[in-house]
């Protein structure tokens, strides 16, 4: 549908103004904004965050109205360390794609502002049960 989108022209052959508002999931978006950049229109999502996005080479017409995982990741390091002056960092995340990349991008953000940090990530399983996630919890003490 997409494709069938941005295919329009008006009787003198001309392509009207067009724009593409979505998606929200970055999986979503990262297909569909190759597509509206090879056809020269610009794809805004309100709230794709995959650092991914922010490859202009690969995505050059693609814009968000939200920081990526990575950009997040960074006033998050400073607070952390700045205001709360932590050290040591513990950081749980849902293992899938959205919460890898979020851990990584703390990780890559504590690497260049707070290098003296120390994190560890915890992949969780969505399906984990309560005593697995006390396990993990329990890791941090």
């Amino acid at each position: 549908q997409t494709i069938d989108l941005t295919d329009r022209s008006t009787a003198d052959g001309e392509r009207p103004p067009c724009a593409i508002l979505g998606a929200a999931r970055s999986a979503v978006s990262i297909p569909t904004s190759i597509i509206s950049g090879l056809r020269g229109y610009p794809q805004f999502s309100p709230i794709s965050t995959s650092a991914a996005l922010d490859d202009a080479a690969q995505y050059p017409l693609f814009g968000r109205t939200i920081p990526s995982d990575d950009g997040t990741a960074v006033p998050f390091v400073l607070y952390m360390r700045n205001v709360l002056r932590v050290r040591y960092l513990g950081v749980l995340n849902v293992d899938d794609a959205y919460g890898r990349a979020f851990a990584t991008g703390i990780q890559v953000a504590a690497q260049q502002f707070a290098p003296d940090m120390t994190i560890q990530s915890f992949d969780i399983n969505p399906a984990a049960s309560d005593e697995a996630l006390r396990r993990t919890v329990g890791f941090l003490a």
